[in-house]
């Protein structure tokens, strides 16, 4: 596979008003509706390549890489945990990052979206299981390279905090329960 894809799993899980900082899980191993089809990252440490984004990590306005106006903030951190991929932005102290940070603080806006490209996969085909959970057809990215985090208004992911319009078509190729996400996330923090 190649190419940029993007996708919307985040979730906000705190915010650090002094520090201007937020803790939100940029990815899931939920399964995606996604214009081939539905895809499930693989979210543990053998799976995704974050050495690319560590060395550049920015939070973006809505994917927009073709401007520096568009870095609304940095990553402090990002780590793998539980099938999750966690990251603790902070804001820029530039207009955007300024509105960005307002509108995530006052919990007007609490999607995002990743950028990344998928460099291995297997295919599930309809009627079949794959060895982590997905039910086919799906593809499952066994490994992959996290590009960027942008926050956005609308997402995909069918466990995101703020679901998207079109979450209900996912529901047959749903891995894990909200209740189950929502364990998962107690146990990580």
């Amino acid at each position: 596979m190649s190419g940029t894809c993007y996708r919307a799993p985040i979730a906000l899980r705190s915010i650090d008003e002094a520090a201007r900082e937020a803790t939100i899980v940029a990815a899931t191993e939920a399964a995606v509706a996604m214009p081939h089809g539905a895809e499930v990252l693989l979210c543990r440490p053998e799976a995704v390549d974050l050495a690319r984004y560590r060395a550049n990590p920015v939070i973006l306005d809505t994917h927009n890489g073709a401007t520096i106006d568009a870095v609304i903030g940095s990553a402090r951190e990002v780590e793998v945990a539980s099938g999750l991929i966690l990251v603790r932005a902070r804001f820029a102290s530039t207009e955007r990052g300024t509105r960005a940070w307002e509108l995530v603080r006052t919990g007007h806006l609490k999607g995002a979206s990743i950028g990344y490209v998928v460099t291995e996969a297997r295919h599930v085909r309809a009627g079949e299981v794959d060895p982590c959970g997905a039910r086919g057809p799906a593809i499952v990215a066994t490994r992959w390279t996290l590009l960027e985090v942008s926050l956005c208004p609308v997402g995909a992911d069918a466990l995101a905090g703020v679901r998207s319009r079109g979450a209900a078509t996912l529901s047959p190729f749903d891995l894990i329960s909200d209740d189950e996400l929502l364990a998962t996330l107690k146990r990580v923090f």
